[in-house]
């Protein structure tokens, strides 16, 4: 029970009769616990509105947290993943490899006829993975 080497076992105790207190609160039917906070003079609209309020603020940091996390992840994996090439650079490496233009690169006919639209596809991700990867060879040099 007790994850955390610095709690004592009284306190572990403690947080056990707060949750059982947690859940009789939940469990209890509306209207009882409305007539309980009455009776103990406290607003019950107003507790709601409170409560309310403190989730819309959790919600808000949760979300701001993992927008934060997301961000740093995706700053991670540009860093580690070197120099990736865009669909577009492969279109144009592509067509000057189709045309000739290219520094050693030179497109087969598939029976005297050209690729198809998915060999294209397959073969423009095919270079951005190629040029992924050497950048991550030139990173590990």
């Amino acid at each position: 029970m007790n994850d955390n080497p610095s709690r004592t076992p009284h306190q572990d105790h403690l947080r056990l009769i707060e949750d059982g207190v947690i859940d009789d609160i939940l469990a209890m039917p509306l209207d009882e616990l409305r007539e309980e906070l009455i009776e103990e003079k406290q607003d019950p609209d107003l507790l709601i509105k409170i409560a309310r309020q403190k989730l819309i603020e959790s919600q808000d940091l949760v979300a701001r947290t993992s927008l934060k996390a997301g961000k740093q992840r995706a700053q991670a994996f540009k860093a580690s993943s070197g120099k990736v090439l865009s669909l577009d650079l492969a279109r144009k490496k592509f067509e000057e490899a189709q045309s000739g233009k290219s520094d050693g690169l030179m497109m087969a006919a598939r029976k005297g006829r050209g690729l198809s639209a998915n060999d294209e596809e397959a073969l423009l991700e095919a270079m951005a993975e190629l040029e992924r990867l050497e950048g991550q060879e030139d990173n590990e040099e």
